[in-house]
């Protein structure tokens, strides 16, 4: 019986690795109605998301088919070559820094008597808080926004980061590794909840889990938190695997700050009731802790940090060695050492997306 539940768990998911022959299907069964706009109408943004995709180590991001919808993601269905990536409209907006972009937030400042004794016929007040193009919106506007309680504003980089997120879980295959780690940790808490109830059946009968109820219970929690642990573990490594791909940990740590801070305005507001002290939401449970996707985020900006640092002192040295050189051939003086040719290259990736 456990292993046909294992089985009906890791199923659906498996066939979504193949979402591309089952897209229809799949949204219409797991988004609501409407939700999908259709393929991304943008393609100065579509090339720049595959140029993401690529740099992040997706061999054809051609074959990734980029969904727009009303608000649902970013996420990612599938794998590689039969994968399907869900972006927001706002965030296709975003994208595009010639986009008109227009935010307001309603004003209530009409007499109270005079709403209730006659109808009010007037168009609602509103405060625009910001109307142009994305490419002028300043941090300022973002700040302003977010301040008021709208929403947030990832500009450019942390548009990439997040893009490059999701396409870290194609590359990492997740939605496979998904369903079998949803199989696995049903019928490995079965198995391991028999082995239990065997070894202690003849020593310690009292402590064994008796009923259909009771061991149902104790193996769907064993089985939700190794898929939960596996979860965070899978965004951690697309987190990190962005990061990396494209050079942006210091963007991507900016970011975690902009989110805890919402979250805290939030609590402040009391608009939500989940989230922490520390600014932590428990609405996301699946994805790592904020401030614990911070500290590895840190990490991961550190170490690019010191490899800047070495790179400019690998610089500074052949600087000093090509002032020294003057006395050699020409063949040698016009052929680049190697450590040139390295600094060059890590150069490049450094401002490739700068």
């Amino acid at each position: 019986m456990w292993l046909l539940a294992g089985l009906s768990i890791g199923v659906p998911v498996l066939l979504a690795t193949y979402i591309r022959s089952y897209r229809d299907v799949f949204e219409s069964i797991s988004t609501p109605a409407d939700e999908v706009l259709g393929d991304i109408a943008d393609p100065v943004v579509e090339a720049h998301y595959r140029e993401v995709m690529k740099s992040v180590g997706i061999e054809n991001p051609e074959q990734v088919a980029i969904r727009e919808t009303q608000g649902l993601g970013p996420m990612v269905v599938g794998s590689q070559g039969q994968g399907v990536l869900y972006v927001p409209h706002l965030m296709v907006s975003l994208s595009n820094p010639e986009h008109a972009l227009r935010i307001s937030q309603p004003l209530d400042d009409q007499d109270e008597q005079q709403r209730n004794s006659e109808p009010d016929t007037r168009q609602p007040r509103v405060e625009v808080l910001f109307d142009g193009k994305v490419g002028d919106m300043t941090p300022e506007d973002r700040q302003t926004i977010l301040e008021h309680g709208g929403p947030l504003l990832p500009n450019e980089r942390e548009l990439d980061y997040i893009i490059g997120h999701e396409a870290a879980h194609l590359l990492h295959d997740d939605t496979r590794r998904s369903a079998i780690t949803a199989a696995a940790a049903v019928v490995g808490a079965h198995l391991s909840l028999k082995l239990y109830n065997r070894v202690v059946h003849e020593r310690w009968p009292r402590l064994a889990v008796r009923g259909v109820l009771p061991y149902s219970l104790l193996v769907g929690c064993m089985a939700s938190a190794a898929i939960l642990v596996a979860g965070m573990i899978e965004e951690a490594e697309a987190d990190i695997e962005s990061a990396r791909a494209l050079q942006c940990a210091d963007v991507a740590v900016g970011l975690v700050d902009k989110k805890l801070r919402q979250n805290m305005k939030a609590r402040e507001l009391g608009a939500s009731s989940t989230v922490t002290e520390s600014g932590n939401d428990l609405a996301s449970w699946r994805h790592p802790p904020l401030t614990l996707q911070r500290r590895y985020l840190q990490w991961v900006a550190h170490e690019q940090q010191e490899l800047r640092r070495a790179l400019g002192h690998t610089t500074a040295d052949n600087d000093k060695n090509k002032d020294g050189s003057d006395d050699d051939d020409d063949e040698n003086s016009s052929r680049p050492s190697a450590g040139e040719s390295v600094d060059a290259m890590a150069t490049l990736l450094l401002v490739e997306y700068a």
